[in-house]
């Protein structure tokens, strides 16, 4: 026979996936509908912002497949409830908030050094240019270059091709 274990949640509580509380974002609500073993069901609640939770009132037609499918199982690990939420919420935005901030005081030192680095790849297509190449036929030699840009987050969609 197994235990009667005491859940933290119960049917009818709002509730917050672990995963969906980022800072300065919005994230979804659900509401517990069953519990089964150790498994909770949940459907879609509403919206919550810095604390404030939005239901929203549209429903699915019973026979639609998204009503089949509106209904997701979670552990109780994976959960928070709406005040533990917004408490992460705001631990996140305090960190953010810092990094930013940090982020801020080296910015000019970071200018510098692209700034350098710009000169340099300035240099190397000049050299090119003297002998009528360009850097479309350097890309062996341009891969490192590409790659470091790449690795940090510059989107080659965003280069002139």
């Amino acid at each position: 026979m197994k235990a009667n274990i005491k859940m933290k949640f119960s049917i009818g509580q709002l509730v917050v996936e672990k995963e969906m509380v980022q800072p300065h974002t919005s994230y979804n609500v659900q509401q517990v509908v069953a519990i089964l073993n150790d498994v909770l069901l949940l459907e879609h609640y509403g919206i919550a912002y810095d604390g404030e939770v939005s239901k929203e009132d549209w429903l699915y037609d019973i026979r639609s497949r998204g009503w089949r499918e509106g209904l997701q199982r979670y552990q109780e690990g994976e959960l928070y409830t709406l005040e533990e939420a917004f408490n992460q919420l705001r631990n996140l935005e305090g960190v953010k908030t810092k990094i930013n901030q940090e982020f801020e005081a080296i910015r000019l030192q970071l200018k510098a050094k692209l700034d350098q680095a710009a000169v340099l790849v300035q240099e190397a297509g000049t050299m090119a240019h003297l002998h009528d190449k360009s850097f479309y036929d350097l890309k062996e030699e341009c891969m490192s270059l590409y790659g470091a840009l790449n690795m940090n987050g510059w989107s080659h969609s965003s280069m002139q091709c």
